[in-house]
């Protein structure tokens, strides 16, 4: 909200730090078995993609099928992206 009307001013930029969390290890060999699957979990509770989506079908913004179709062009996209990238 601050940096809404920061903007809205004039004022300038501003810089928004967005912490993000790694439900998986860092790779297919990793295990993962440094954190508990408590910790994991309740990250994965607050995902924002999913509170996003509650959001918007909460407030009547899409509903479940539109969620739906979103979710699954995006998954379109970076398919598409993954093709190009090799070579396909």
């Amino acid at each position: 909200d601050a940096a809404v009307a920061r903007a809205r001013a004039g004022e300038g930029p501003s810089l928004l730090e967005n912490v993000t969390y790694r439900w998986r290890g860092h790779s297919k060999s990793d295990r993962n078995r440094y954190r508990t699957k408590a910790e994991i979990e309740s990250w994965m509770e607050r995902d924002p993609i999913a509170r996003f989506q509650r959001d918007l079908i909460e407030h009547g913004v899409v509903d479940e099928a539109g969620a739906d179709a979103i979710r699954n062009a995006a998954a379109d996209e970076v398919e598409a992206g993954i093709a190009f990238a090799k070579g396909g």
